[in-house]
């Protein structure tokens, strides 16, 4: 509302507060907003890297079951530390098949990063064939 003091036009202070108000709750949703996308980012960034390393180390281990005659020597289980984060990994290998050697390898990680948890899994099958 438009207040008339002789010829001036002028906002009344409720006017002001109102607008004012306004525009600070717009800030605060914009902000929050932005706040959650960033904590999205951090988290989806972690997983996708997280998910390379299991990616590598499950590499590995076929290579260790490919050209290693004593697979007694695997490690089965660690931490991998990335920014200043642990995250627990597991290693679990069983005989499918006497005959064939095959081997069923499943490689699990976990991990916390404030309320949130992380789990992911990796499988693969490999011939064992000594040398």
């Amino acid at each position: 509302m438009i207040s008339r003091t002789g010829n001036k036009r002028s906002f009344s202070l409720i006017e002001v507060l109102s607008a004012v108000a306004v525009l600070s709750l717009g800030f605060v949703f914009i902000y929050q907003v932005y706040f959650v996308f960033l904590d999205l980012f951090s988290y989806y960034k972690d997983y996708l890297q997280l998910g390379l390393i299991l990616d590598e180390k499950l590499w590995e281990t076929e290579q260790i079951f490919r050209y290693n005659p004593q697979i007694q020597d695997i490690q089965t289980n660690g931490i991998f530390k990335i920014d200043n984060k642990d995250f627990d990994w597991n290693l679990n290998y069983e005989l499918l098949d006497k005959e064939s050697a095959l081997y069923r390898i499943d490689l699990s990680l976990a991990g916390k990063e404030g309320k949130r948890r992380f789990n992911l899994k990796r499988s693969s099958f490999i011939f064992y064939q000594p040398l």
